[in-house]
């Protein structure tokens, strides 16, 4: 069971299609809750949600269509990332499917990055890290910057 407390920053990438009224994620004690609203459903199988991996889309979970109007529905991730964007694959009977994403960013500790030109060479430099680790940037599409 998922607790009231530790909400984190959530937000939605880009303005969502017209048949699911939201899609979103709220970050809680170390695990996150993805909950999404159709606001209709016909024809509808199943819902997939999957989260981004190195770049790769991998499933989380698997939801039956309910296939009323203004269905509710959400998914556990009990092993999230620092940044956890996720989509939602929405499909059919009839085996066609529509895309959703939203993201879901759980706090970290304040790290400042500045970008300075250094030796004619483009540097990144990272204040606040308390140990060496490997920093990557993804875009909001999944792929590695």
């Amino acid at each position: 069971m998922l607790g009231s407390q530790n909400l984190y920053y959530v937000a939605a990438s880009g303005p969502l299609p017209i048949n699911l009224f939201s899609f979103y994620g709220k970050a809680y004690a170390g695990q996150v809750l993805v909950d999404w609203v159709s606001a209709q459903e016909e024809d509808m199988s199943h819902y997939v949600l999957e989260k981004n991996i190195d770049g790769q889309y991998q499933e989380v979970a698997t939801v039956q269509a309910v296939g009323e109007s203004k269905s509710n529905y959400d998914a556990v991730d009990t092993n999230p990332l620092q940044v956890n964007i996720y989509r939602l694959r929405v499909l059919s009977n009839e085996g066609t499917e529509q895309l959703y994403y939203t993201t879901v960013t759980r706090p970290m500790p304040k790290i400042t990055v500045e970008l300075k030109q250094v030796n004619d060479a483009n540097t990144i430099l990272i204040d606040g890290m308390k140990q060496a680790g490997t920093i990557k940037l993804y875009a909001m599409n999944g792929s590695l910057v």
